[in-house]
């Protein structure tokens, strides 16, 4: 497989200035081998895939694609792949896996087409440019991002003098229905799932940060020439989607308002992010993602084992700890045992925030997405950001408390709500602020 591909066997070496790519012979790929049998196999195993993964690749000199067996017992076997996101994409990620499957069941992949390979489609990006054919495109993004905003209003929680790019995880919990009821209420909004479940996403941030717009970036494969549905490269590029969050707006209206914008995106996605970036004239905020802080994606289930001597083996995917956004909702829709199930995670920028606010958001996300599927047409901002347990809680935290205080006079549109919390307290000094269930509320 990495002789069919030149992507998985291409070094970026520095010369002048430039970089450029050099392609390694056929021989200098070649399977490592370790032996990690004894007693404590398995987690010499666990430590071996970390250090793998933290391992830094230097690209002048190693190739993006290692592979090592690992030996755990007399016939018992891991074979380890790393790749190096430079040479691949989730896309490619799919293909070498099939061709590996194909290759361990005896097929023959020199009969298969030759693979478009990547300098080949260097060479097309750079004649594009150079003769002016992304012009048009460009054009659009320029309109399309005019005077957006440079960042979310959810700010991090800290802001270091250099930024690790570590990224965590706060996991999502919904319902075993979810994928089929966002479908259903997709077909019936006249829009699609990915529409639908980036708008929840937008409207969840906007009411975290009191946005009334939110630029979210998504992945896109790139990949409209003929030829490079079985090439492996990174080939992948990202667009922006400036959405416009009115709480009066329901799901079905801010779905459909999302759809079109992807769609529109998507017609204008062959040219390069960076020179969206440099063409739009937004201004980047230090140590911040360019254009969108906030990333969504949602994938498909993908049935990746391998069959050897007649056993199906699920491979183990395992990536490195890096974020590519501030904040990404990352979704997964796959076939359940009865439905569609769908799962997924917060990922977020640990140098930037903490676990406790990203628990926060997927809880929030979860709970929006709930009341927006139950009520589509409902204002956005009337819908709750939390379960039916914490919203009981709150419940009776409020007969607790003393009679709400209404701001006088009322302010309107989105606001901070640290900066209602100062407003309250220097008008009504003396009400209490907190209210506990054990004791008698406290003023602040």
């Amino acid at each position: 497989v990495v002789l069919r591909h030149e992507a998985l066997r291409t070094r970026l070496v520095l010369r002048d200035g430039l970089l450029w790519q050099q392609v390694g012979e056929a021989g200098d790929f070649s399977l490592c081998r370790r032996d990690l049998s004894g007693p404590g196999a398995e987690a010499a195993l666990e430590r071996f895939l970390d250090d793998e993964v933290a391992r830094p690749t230097a690209l002048d000199h190693a190739l993006p694609c290692s592979a090592t067996l690992v030996t755990l017992g007399m016939h018992d076997h891991a074979l380890v792949i790393s790749m190096h996101h430079t040479a691949v994409d989730g896309q490619s990620c799919e293909i070498f896996m099939r061709e590996l499957a194909h290759a361990l069941q005896g097929g023959d992949l020199s009969a298969l087409p030759q693979p478009l390979q990547c300098i080949d489609v260097s060479e097309w990006q750079r004649a594009c440019g150079d003769k002016g054919l992304w012009a048009p495109q460009l054009e659009y993004w320029r309109r399309a991002l005019a005077a957006a905003p440079a960042v979310l209003g959810l700010q991090p929680e800290r802001m270091p003098q250099r930024r690790s790019y570590r990224n965590a995880r706060a996991a999502l919990c919904l319902p075993p229905a979810s994928m089929q009821r966002v479908t259903a209420a997709a077909r019936q909004a006249r829009t699609t799932p990915f529409a639908l479940l980036l708008a929840v996403w937008a409207a969840t941030l906007a009411r975290f940060g009191g946005d009334a717009e939110v630029m979210v970036a998504t992945p896109v494969s790139a990949r409209e020439r003929e030829g490079m549905d079985s090439a492996v490269g990174f080939f992948s590029n990202t667009v922006v989607l400036r959405v416009g969050v009115s709480g009066s707006t329901g799901l079905d209206v801010l779905a459909r308002t999302v759809r079109d914008q992807l769609a529109e995106a998507l017609r204008h996605q062959d040219v390069p992010f960076a020179q969206v970036v440099e063409a739009s004239g937004v201004p980047r905020a230090a140590q911040r993602p360019a254009l969108a802080q906030a990333m969504f994606v949602l994938s498909q289930g993908q049935d990746w084992d391998l069959v050897v001597d007649g056993q199906r083996v699920p491979p183990r995917i395992q990536a490195a700890p890096v974020s590519r956004c501030d904040l990404s909702l990352a979704l997964l829709a796959g076939q359940g045992e009865d439905d569609l199930v769908l799962g997924g995670h917060i990922e977020y920028a640990a140098d930037l925030f903490g676990p406790a606010l990203a628990a926060r958001l997927a809880s929030a996300f979860s709970a929006l997405l709930e009341a927006a599927l139950q009520q589509p047409a409902a204002p956005l901002d009337g819908h709750p950001l939390c379960d039916a347990h914490e919203q009981a809680l709150l419940d009776r935290l409020a007969c607790a408390a003393a009679p709400p205080q209404r701001l006088n006079p009322p302010h309107r549109g989105p606001q901070r709500l640290d900066a209602l919390l100062r407003r309250a307290a220097a008008e009504h000094p003396g009400l209490p602020a907190v209210a506990s269930m054990a004791g008698a509320p406290q003023a602040m």
